[in-house]
């Protein structure tokens, strides 16, 4: 092969190098979907490995050099020669290899959260990888579902690329998050759903409507006047006397929509023929519209009602008297305060989850509903899996004793007491009645909850005058748990969290009473136990000086016992 010589005028030495060892590259080589064949890729490698020499003989040339123009020609070989290197590593690298549709897959989970735009953010992972190279975008446009997944303000998104990702999703389901927020440059600098919404806004919020024939997934976080103006409506003219209102009902045909979040809920705006899920944040007008909700929603399996009543502010109640049984609902998540009512009508026999929370003032308010809740559990006959309790449905011990008897198939537990519950809640019953006594227990005898695998405790005391359960019963428990037993399930994970707000001898006697506790609740771990311990004294304003210093380890007014 012809060669090349390099020489210095002032050492006279030559340099010899293999004539244009590589044979250029061009762009649209490298950006074709080409894949060599074995035998080109064979020759293109020993090609590189020639390059690879004569590029360490460049360097060590250009070490030794003083010549400055020798030095820059040589600069600039070497140069040309490393840019023609990697587009020939480019060439026989294995990504080219890789097949479009497992390309695809790997693109679909860089682009899992989809197309992102806040007040302070846009990310556009799809449209990243559609202007890499023409291979990438040949298969970022292929891929429909890249594009189906959309989280946007709409205050802050542009048209033209919330478009671009409805035409590029082509038929792909959609997953949307909508919302319609600007940030209150307040003290406290929050974001706040807007009463009005911009033109643009307004635009965007047509384009997707008119894509609802393909929502799978959508979230609505927008005010009630944005959502629900009847005066506005899209069927003539999207500019109309109210330019920033908009009802959705008017050209929403998401007949496919499957799952649904929305701040406020109207029958006559959503389509929920085929609703799998369904949360609503804000307002439902009834009890009893929620009942009619559950009986228009028969293929739903997830309904959480967190939101408020009309009637609570506006209107007296409406109460619920017609029986009604849903065979397909597995997970019923509510607020006690105000849907207490459909406990008393509604029959789930495919119940598997119960998540109850709310305040209820006073006791004749909770003994009828807890009542409620322990014959809708006897009337469905289900065969709960996880219950979660907030608030304080409970005026005793009893109480609870009395709605896990009827639970026995429950392996996930969580009760959140808060300030305000019953002087008469100690839990020490509770504790002592999970208890298991391993040297007595036969696989006939009854225990409460035998299924358990999961206990999550939380207490919430503002004002430091409920009692504690004792922290020895509360390790015997776990300790009994935890043991091998051919009776009952083992318990795999126990958190719990105490936060005490104001200071008491009461409570500083708890606290110093768990502290000799907690190593040995920790030891358990060993057993394979997930343990969280977390005590928090931090707002305690009389009588943390006393306390420092002392056995409690207090740092920076708190006791944080996170296991490892």
């Amino acid at each position: 092969m012809a060669q090349e010589s390099a020489l210095c005028d002032k050492c006279r030495v030559e340099l010899t190098v293999e004539e244009k060892p590589l044979q250029p590259l061009t762009k649209e080589q490298l950006s074709s979907t080409y894949v060599p064949s074995d035998v080109e890729a064979s020759q293109i490698q020993s090609v590189i490995q020639s390059a690879e020499h004569t590029l360490k003989r460049y360097d060590a040339e250009i070490i030794a050099l003083t010549d400055l123009e020798t030095l820059a020609t040589l600069e600039k070989q070497r140069a040309d020669l490393q840019n023609d290197l990697r587009r020939h590593h480019a060439m026989v690298s294995a990504i080219r290899k890789l097949p479009f549709e497992i390309l695809g897959e790997i693109f679909s989970w860089c682009c899992a959260q989809g197309l992102i735009i806040g007040e302070n953010e846009v990310l556009t992972p799809a449209l990243a990888l559609s202007q890499t190279c023409s291979s990438w975008r040949t298969v970022a446009l292929d891929t429909s579902k890249l594009w189906s997944n959309m989280s946007l303000n709409i205050e802050c998104a542009q048209s033209p690329l919330v478009n671009l990702h409805l035409l590029r999703a082509k038929s792909a389901p959609l997953t949307l998050e909508v919302k319609g927020e600007r940030t209150i440059v307040d003290d406290t600098d929050i974001l706040l759903p807007l009463p009005e919404i911009s033109d643009s806004a307004l635009a965007i919020l047509k384009s997707l409507i008119d894509a609802a024939d393909r929502w799978h997934s959508a979230s609505f976080r927008l005010n009630w006047d944005v959502l629900f103006d009847t005066s506005s409506r899209l069927d003539e003219d999207i500019w109309s006397s109210s330019r920033s209102r908009l009802s959705i009902s008017s050209r929403s045909n998401a007949t496919e929509l499957e799952n649904l979040v929305t701040t406020n809920f109207g029958r006559d705006v959503f389509h929920v023929g085929r609703l799998r899920t369904l949360t609503v944040e804000g307002y439902l007008p009834s009890p009893s519209t929620a009942l009619s909700l559950l009986h228009d929603c028969p293929h739903l399996r997830e309904i959480k009602l967190h939101g408020c009543l009309w009637y609570m502010h506006d209107h007296a109640p409406m109460p619920v008297t017609t029986p009604f049984t849903h065979d397909k609902l597995v997970s019923l998540d509510y607020k006690l305060t105000c849907f207490d009512e459909l406990v008393f009508t509604l029959t789930l026999p495919s119940l598997t989850t119960l998540v109850l929370g709310g305040y209820l003032p006073k006791k004749e308010e909770r003994q009828p509903i807890l009542a409620g809740i322990k014959d809708m559990l006897v009337r469905s006959g289900c065969q709960l899996v996880t219950l979660r309790v907030t608030g304080n449905l409970f005026d005793s011990d009893n109480d609870i004793v009395e709605l896990l008897a009827l639970a026995p198939t429950v392996r996930n537990f969580t009760l959140y007491c808060v300030s305000g519950c019953s002087e008469d809640l100690f839990l020490d019953d509770l504790f002592r009645l999970l208890s298991i006594d391993n040297s007595h227990s036969t696989p006939g005898t009854p225990h409460l909850l035998p299924q358990l695998e999961s206990l999550e405790l939380a207490f919430l005391d503002s004002y430091a005058r409920n009692p504690l359960p004792n922290p020895e019963g509360i390790l015997k428990m776990v300790k009994s748990r935890t043991s091998l037993s051919a009776s009952v399930a083992r318990l795999l994970c126990f958190h719990l969290v105490v936060t005490l707000f104001s200071y008491s001898s009461a409570s500083r006697e708890w606290v110093e009473s768990f502290i000799s506790v907690e190593p040995r609740l920790r030891a358990l771990k060993g057993n394979g136990l997930d343990i969280g311990l977390h005590i928090d004294t931090r707002q305690w304003d009389e009588g943390v000086e006393e306390l420092e210093g002392e056995s409690l380890e207090l740092s920076d007014d708190e006791i944080d016992m996170q296991a490892e």
